[in-house]
């Protein structure tokens, strides 16, 4: 992990510490930042769900249910 210094606003550290119920400013700037980098992401993925950019193929063929010896079921090569 890297050391930085940087200055930040007391009130907006003393609601990420609230928020994140954190003991100290340097746990809740990880936690916000980790938060924020997540959402991010998330909303990354959905815009490209939303503009067809997203390839479900892999997700569609190793998923859904499963055999007892642990194989997907088939349904006429699809999954069941």
């Amino acid at each position: 992990m890297a050391r930085t210094v940087i200055d930040l606003d007391e009130a907006m550290v003393a609601e990420a510490m609230r928020i994140f119920d954190t003991k100290t400013k340097a746990q809740a700037v990880r936690l916000a930042m980790e938060d924020a980098v997540k959402r991010h992401l998330r909303q990354e993925g959905f815009e490209a769900m939303d503009i067809g950019d997203f390839d479900f193929s892999e997700i569609i063929e190793s998923t859904g249910p499963r055999n007892a010896d642990g194989t997907l079921k088939r349904d006429g090569g699809r999954a069941a």
